[in-house]
């Protein structure tokens, strides 16, 4: 790829700082946290009564929810009101979304172009605290089953003569259930393009995560684009998921899409579909529907894949759902 720009000078020097910025984030990734070590649930609050209406049943559990939106668990004559604003119900246990504020190190990522036409690019760490997100699993006992720490945003500066820019890229995340499984996407966010080219590819893939009751059962490559991934979509029905997105180049047009279909834990279907020069459009259109049957249908080109017991095809329209 011709890297255009004043940019173009320190490209090498760029590209050698980046790739360790990459290692360095990878290696501190999803690592081990200390934060939930006890064996209680964050986010159970004890009640008298379960109010509400019924929400879901696993034996003798039984879930409802009020009004307000609220969710509560009824076991064994004890009731609990679930305080996470986001929650997810399984046979095994319930997931549900604890936050709370943490310092933590982050990559801080600066280009000097104060001096153009030399360039500089730093790498620091620089310790702050923000609200970091976790995903947690408790059974229907209130016992903690797992925590997954959602990944973390980088920070970057850029320097210039007429002034500084700088910001925090936040990661994207996209979540779903199927089953007995809970499926986490997290997509790196992007950087500025114009003013740090192919940052984004340097600074590591996108992944897909699978839990069950006993935690992490497959974790699985993305890739990454020279942007921030794009088109995203996430969705589950009934035994199956879909996932899709679209990865784009430097320039900004798609690179390629891929699209994934699961059958509970197991992929049944995964291609990439690669950018068509003839064709002035995204690669994926950024919507997908999955029926309980396994059949799925989303955008892509300018019109529609199906995908329905091992048979896909295309079908050319104008692109609608």
């Amino acid at each position: 790829m011709v890297v255009k720009g004043r940019m173009a000078v320190p490209i090498l020097f760029l590209i050698l700082v980046l790739a360790f910025v990459g290692y360095w984030y990878h290696s501190q990734s999803n690592e081990p946290n200390e934060s939930l070590s006890n064996a209680e649930c964050p986010f159970w609050a004890p009640v008298e009564e379960a109010d509400g209406n019924v929400f879901a049943k696993f034996n003798e559990t039984i879930i409802t929810r009020s009004s307000d939106g609220s969710f509560f668990i009824k076991t064994n004559r004890t009731a609990y009101r679930i305080t996470s604003s986001e929650a997810y119900f399984f046979p095994w246990g319930v997931v549900g979304l604890y936050e709370r504020n943490e310092t933590v190190e982050l990559p801080l990522v600066i280009v000097d172009l104060t001096h153009y036409p030399v360039a500089t690019l730093e790498l620091k760490n620089k310790t702050t605290t923000l609200q970091v997100k976790h995903f947690v699993a408790c059974d229907y006992r209130g016992n903690l089953l797992w925590d997954h720490v959602q990944m973390l945003p980088y920070i970057w500066e850029v320097k210039e003569a007429t002034g500084s820019e700088q910001g925090i890229s936040w990661p994207q995340i996209f979540v779903s259930s199927a089953g007995e499984y809970f499926f986490i996407a997290e997509f790196h966010g992007g950087l500025p393009a114009d003013k740090m080219p192919d940052a984004r590819y340097k600074l590591g893939n996108d992944w897909l995560y699978i839990y069950d009751k006993e935690g992490l059962i497959k974790k699985i490559d993305l890739g990454k684009g020279y942007w921030a991934t794009r088109n995203i979509f996430l969705a589950s029905n009934g035994s199956y998921t879909i996932i899709g997105f679209e990865c784009p180049q430097s320039d900004g047009s798609p690179m390629f899409g891929r699209v994934i279909i699961f059958k509970n834990a197991k992929p049944i279907f995964d291609r990439k579909f690669d950018y068509d020069p003839n064709c002035l459009c995204h690669v994926i259109a950024g919507w997908g529907k999955i029926r309980e049957d396994g059949c799925a249908t989303f955008g892509l080109y300018t019109g529609i894949g199906r995908y329905c017991n091992g048979t896909f095809r295309y079908e050319s329209t104008n692109g609608a759902p």
